[in-house]
């Protein structure tokens, strides 16, 4: 894959078959991660949310996935009951752009089939945003909890994490690359 560069109105580059099944996979795969949460409901209740039986903080506090809890953080860390209460009528809203988002992307990358990507500008945040959403994910599945604590770069090549953290720069640097032609 070539560095994006800007033409007129849209961002283009040049890219494998390859490259562009991985980037669709990718967003695939996130699009399927978080898409349950785009579903939650968002239920009118009474009372504090202690009162919340469990039948009806499931389908919204449901965040066993460390990826899903790095793509939604508790808006209030040292406050369980707020952090529900704000995940209960946001996350849902949430969801939904993060997979329009993905979508977005998979359409652009089925329209390049010949090689050649052309991203116009107003695609541009949701290939940004759904890059570095998988970006986060990558870095969930390989440890990364801190930048510059990776360690990655020490991995060997029979390490079975190695190909993921080379698509996981290959991500910083698909960001990187765009954000530099805005």
């Amino acid at each position: 894959m070539l560095a994006f560069h800007r033409h007129r109105d849209r961002l283009t580059t040049t890219l494998q078959p390859q490259e562009a099944a991985i980037l669709r996979d990718l967003a695939s795969q996130f699009i399927d991660l978080v898409h349950p949460l785009e579903h939650a409901r968002a239920t009118p209740w009474h009372g504090s949310p202690g009162d919340w039986s469990p039948d009806d903080r499931s389908d919204v506090d449901d965040v066993a996935d460390p990826a899903l809890a790095r793509l939604f953080p508790d808006a209030y860390p040292d406050d369980p009951d707020a952090s529900g209460e704000f995940r209960r009528y946001t996350q849902s809203d949430q969801a939904a752009a993060k997979v329009e988002a993905a979508r977005v992307m998979i359409e652009d990358l089925a329209a390049s089939d010949t090689g050649h990507l052309d991203v116009p500008l107003d695609h541009v945040q949701a290939w940004l945003i759904t890059v570095t959403n998988i970006r986060l994910v990558l870095a969930v599945r390989l440890g990364v909890t801190q930048p510059g604590d990776q360690g990655l770069e020490h991995l060997t090549a029979d390490d079975p994490r190695q190909v993921t953290a080379e698509v996981y720069d290959w991500c910083a640097w698909i960001v990187e690359t765009m954000v530099e032609c805005l």
